[in-house]
Order: C-alpha cells, then structure tokens, then sequence
C-alpha cells in the first residue's frame, strides 16, 4: 500500500496514447469512496479532468457511449451499467483495488471481464501469496489465456490434506511466477525507501476539552482499580474495554458523552433524531453503561 500503484497506472496510461494500437478512452473502476483520489492525481499529473459516472441511468449511458479520454465508476454502478460498458468498450480498463473482484464466479468478476478492452491494469496491494486462487482470479481480468484452466492449477500447485478438501500448501510456485512475469509487476516496501526522502514524524497534543476532564480521570480511576486487582477476572476484562471505550469518546470530544457545549455544536439530524440520542453515556453511581440502539 501508498507504493505508487495509481501513479503509475496514470503513466502507463499517457503512454498508451503513442502505442501502435493507442488507448484513447480509459474507464477506471475503484471503490466510490476512491474516485476523487484518482480525480485529484489525473489533474495534478497530466492536468486532465476525469468524468465521474454520475447521474440517473440514460444520462450515464450517453456518457459511456461517448468513451471520455477519462471515466471514472465504482464496483457497485459498473453492476448496474454492464450492458453500456459491454458495447461501448474503453482502450483501456484499470480495476483498482482488484482484490474486489477476487472471486471467479462472482457477477463483479465476470461482468468486468466481459467489458472487452484492449488493455485491462488490474491494482492490488494485496499480497498474492495469501490465496492462490486470488491471484489465479486476478489473472483472469488481465488475461484468460495467461494461466492454465484452474483444474490444473489445482493438480500441480495445490496440496489438500487427507480428505481433499483443504488447501494446506503450495509447490512449484516458480513455474507460476514465470508464467506471471509477463504481465505482472510488483513493488515491495524493501525496493521503495532507498529512493525515497526520509520520512517526517511530527507529534501534534491537542488540550482535551474542559467539559469531559472530570469524567476521563473517573473512568480512568476505575480501570486502575481493576489492574491493580490479584487477579483479573474475565468480567473484569470485559468491563475493562468498556471503560476503555469512554475514555476514547472523551479524547473524541464532548459531543461523543451527549454533552451539548457552546464551541461544540453538532448538527442535529431530523430524520433520525429519536435514535442519535442513544450515543449518550449515563453513569449510575461506578457503573457506565451505553442505552440500547445505535450510536
């Protein structure tokens, strides 16, 4: 993770432009939580602007029919909109975070493999070694044909225990990795810091707010009586956790104990009001307790 997975997509991609057959339309499809991130970075390194899919559904057809130079989408609409995507195909396909699609007969894994690109990247920070078959998965939206049916891939690389059932290990991983390396790239954090700037620590203490001092050092107080005990009890532990978590809403701040203060106001919401007062904590004598419902 943060090795420069999206940045080199990005280039990667620009380079495509000047290849004999050129990737003209890219369509990236990450976690909708992500699209901004890849905005941001296709602006700040080739000072392009990317179109989000957005919008009711005739309105995004027209926008994936037109095969911007930039489209960005999520896991969950490129569900909805597969039929646009399958005939209006981009150059080139960037599926982010790809461990999402990591199931082989998933309807994510199979409808991205039926877009039909040129060119698929397929991102990960996951390692690979954790599951064969997450990897053999990954394979499959970059190439079908770069790895042998999984039948096979189970006869020689899979080792099951007595009743043949569960994987216990791998062999011949290097035949894999050969077969791999021609479309497979990967960064470990060794091979990064030696061309990287020192890293910068800095430590910022912000003043916990006057209104939760008291019950902090009280909650506190408790969860000392119960360490200093001989012997802690599993009740102990758990009632432990449960003070441990008022002292994590105090250093939050006032708004997370149900205390309405003058410089922390927090929006109320109507349309659930009845319920977000339960993220009060009432205290009863030495017991804390948190009302049943959400928080």
């Amino acid at each position: 993770m943060g090795l420069g997975k999206t940045v080199q997509a990005i280039l990667a991609a620009a380079a495509l432009r000047r290849a004999v057959q050129p990737a003209r339309s890219v369509t990236v499809v990450c976690p909708a939580s992500l699209r901004g991130g890849w905005q941001d970075e296709i602006r700040r390194w080739l000072g392009e602007e990317a179109t989000l899919l957005e919008g009711r559904a005739p309105g995004r057809a027209r926008t994936i029919a037109s095969r911007p130079r930039w489209l960005l989408t999520h896991y969950e609409q490129v569900l909805r909109d597969h039929r646009e995507h399958r005939e209006h195909p981009p150059d080139l396909l960037i599926v982010d975070e790809a461990q999402r699609a990591k199931g082989l007969r998933t309807r994510t894994a199979r409808v991205l493999k039926a877009i039909g690109a040129r060119y698929v990247f397929s991102l990960t920070g996951t390692p690979l070694e954790n599951r064969l078959e997450e990897a053999y998965a990954i394979a499959q939206l970059i190439d079908q044909r770069l790895l042998p049916p999984l039948w096979q891939i189970d006869r020689d690389h899979f080792v099951r225990d007595d009743k043949g059932r569960r994987v216990v290990l791998y062999r011949g991983l290097d035949a894999l990795r050969s077969r791999l390396a021609p479309a497979f790239l990967r960064r470990r954090k060794e091979d990064v810091p030696p061309r990287s700037p020192e890293r910068l620590r800095s430590t910022v203490l912000v003043e916990m707010h006057p209104a939760v001092v008291t019950t902090y050092e009280e909650v506190l107080a408790q969860v000392a009586r119960i360490a200093a005990k001989k012997v802690i009890l599993p009740a102990d532990l758990d009632r432990m956790m449960r003070l441990l978590v008022i002292v994590r809403r105090c250093c939050n701040g006032p708004h997370m104990l149900g205390l309405d203060v003058d410089d922390r106001q927090v929006p109320s919401c109507r349309s659930c009001a009845s319920t977000c007062a339960t993220s009060a904590w009432a205290r009863d004598g030495r017991r804390w307790s948190s009302p049943s419902g959400p928080t």
